[in-house]
């Protein structure tokens, strides 16, 4: 058993490996933290539309709320995730789940924000939620179309497979009340959206893909066994009829991301100049600080505690965000917001 076991983990691909680390990495790290960090970082659409926090589309989708939650999605990661990479590569499979992630947390949002305003509740806006299911439902839609399925079994009865997510969506919302129908709507309608060829223009090309598969700096990432390399043909042939970014596009987009990241050095190192001169100041400054350099690595260590020891530093613990009613006026006179506490 232990064998099977083995050659099924050492043949899963790149991206379904990474998704059950960062998963699983999260849910059993975030308990050793301070309990508000899990609201810090839990998707709630009123801290991304009022406060701005737009870290909470992505954080969110890689939290769970309990062992049940994420056991349940990472076998289904398990199950749909793999047949996916295999088909389409893990350089697509990587970013279409970033892609996924971000829209399918992005329409719940704007959804959510649609129907306060329309109804004035505003508990659709301070609800919390976490896991990756509504990424699993675009993966259903996804798998759906690479492995041309024409019915699926549930509980022993043949469902066809264009009804079968929906029956799912119905299913678990009933099953169990306090999931996020909404979310999974959300990812549903991202999977459609992108089998039928509509969120093309988000992705680069095929061709495009395949070309940074050969470049030689990803050669021994692109080589190794456990990655699945973009196909000629796409599995899914709406996703290649129109879009996609053209070679000259990410080639584009990698010499502005190479000046970005020239210009962020230099400002860092401007920076630090700044503060060396701020610490020790003028030519006697500038002869302490080469002084500083020489020293080891040990002798370092020394003045830093020293520094620590005679300024009684006490360890920052993070604090869940306070509101007050008086903070936004795009509230309309509507109580602060504030999350729920998750189960």
């Amino acid at each position: 058993m232990e064998g099977r076991l083995g050659q099924v983990c050492a043949s899963l691909p790149l991206v379904t490996r990474l998704i059950l680390g960062v998963c699983f990495a999260v849910y059993f790290y975030t308990p050793l933290l301070y309990p508000a960090v899990s609201f810090d970082y839990a998707f709630c659409s009123g801290y991304v539309i009022y406060r701005s926090q737009y870290y909470r589309l992505l954080t969110g989708v890689f939290m769970h709320g309990s062992f049940l939650h994420i056991a349940m999605n990472m076998l289904t990661v398990f199950s749909l995730a793999v047949n996916i990479e295999q088909a389409i590569g893990s350089l697509a499979m990587f970013g279409l789940t970033i892609t996924f992630a971000l829209l399918t947390t992005s329409m719940e949002c704007l959804g959510r924000y649609i129907i306060y305003k329309s109804t004035g509740d505003v508990g659709w806006i301070r609800a919390c939620s976490v896991g990756f299911s509504g990424v699993l439902f675009s993966y259903i839609i996804i798998n759906t179309a690479v492995m041309r399925a024409q019915n699926y079994n549930l509980c022993g009865m043949r469902i066809p497979a264009w009804i079968y997510p929906w029956v799912l969506l119905i299913g678990i919302s009933v099953l169990i009340p306090q999931a996020s129908f909404v979310g999974h709507l959300c990812g549903l309608l991202v999977g459609i959206l992108y089998v039928k060829g509509f969120l093309n223009c988000l992705w680069p090309s095929r061709a495009c893909l395949r070309d940074f598969e050969g470049w030689h700096g990803f050669s021994w990432l692109t080589n190794s066994l456990i990655y699945s390399k973009c196909p000629v043909e796409s599995p899914i042939p709406a996703t290649d009829a129109w879009g996609g970014w053209s070679c000259g596009c990410c080639a584009g987009f990698g010499l502005g991301l190479g000046g970005l990241c020239i210009t962020l050095s230099d400002n860092i190192r401007s920076m630090c100049e700044s503060v060396r001169s701020t610490m020790f100041g003028g030519e006697r400054g500038a002869r302490r600080g080469r002084a500083y350099e020489q020293l080891s690595g040990d002798e370092r260590l020394g003045h830093m505690l020293d520094d620590d020891d005679a300024n009684h530093h006490q360890p920052l613990v993070p604090s869940a965000p306070q509101y007050s009613p008086d903070d936004d006026d795009d509230l309309e006179a509507q109580p602060h917001l504030y999350p729920t506490p998750l189960p």
